[in-house]
């Protein structure tokens, strides 16, 4: 499976990396791609999407949506600080 979530607060390579540890260190995932510019992280694996954006939101970003061909699945907005570089 593959997934897509809209995540906010991100702005360099350094927001990139941590997401793409904290989310690899998942059960199940087996790739993750972080698009700074586009404000997306995707995901190839089995692990939940509920997993994957607690992963996200504990690294300090804030996940907005998953996005896929079918309707758009709101997720609860959470309130994070930002980017981690201030």
């Amino acid at each position: 499976m593959s997934i897509s979530i809209r995540v906010d607060g991100m702005s360099c390579g350094h927001c990139a990396n941590t997401i793409r540890q904290a989310v690899s260190a998942l059960d199940g995932v087996r790739a993750v791609q972080v698009d700074v510019a586009g404000g997306t992280v995707t995901v190839d694996g089995d692990s939940p999407v509920a997993t994957i954006t607690a992963a996200i939101a504990e690294a300090g970003y804030t996940p907005r949506e998953v996005i896929d061909p079918s309707p758009r699945v709101s997720l609860p907005l959470a309130n994070s600080g930002g980017c981690c570089c201030g």
